[in-house]
């Protein structure tokens, strides 16, 4: 699970329980100015290919958490159920 807030001009994503171990992260700050969008996109959560998985935990279809690597860009993953997930889109990678 992922606690979301605002701080300042952070968005702040506590990874929260067993998530942290499965992710191995816990906590994600993103400067408001660096989001582009944000959308539930449930195909794109529930599919089978997140990626090359960087360091996380991945089992198809039960728990995909950590970082990857997808299209030329890191992404983090934190899904159990893909109907209750968001994406948040950045105008930046680094």
């Amino acid at each position: 699970m992922v606690e979301i807030s605002i701080n300042g001009d952070q968005l702040q994503l506590e990874i929260r329980g067993l998530d942290k171990l499965w992710s191995f992260r816990g906590k994600l700050e993103i400067p408001l100015r660096h989001i582009r969008g944000v959308r539930h996109d449930p195909a794109a959560a529930g599919g089978w290919w997140h990626g090359i998985k960087l360091i996380g935990t991945n089992l198809p279809g039960v728990i995909t958490a950590g970082t990857f690597f997808q299209h030329g860009q890191r992404v983090f993953w934190d899904v159990h159920d893909p109907q209750k997930t968001i994406i948040i889109e950045r105008d930046d990678y680094t």
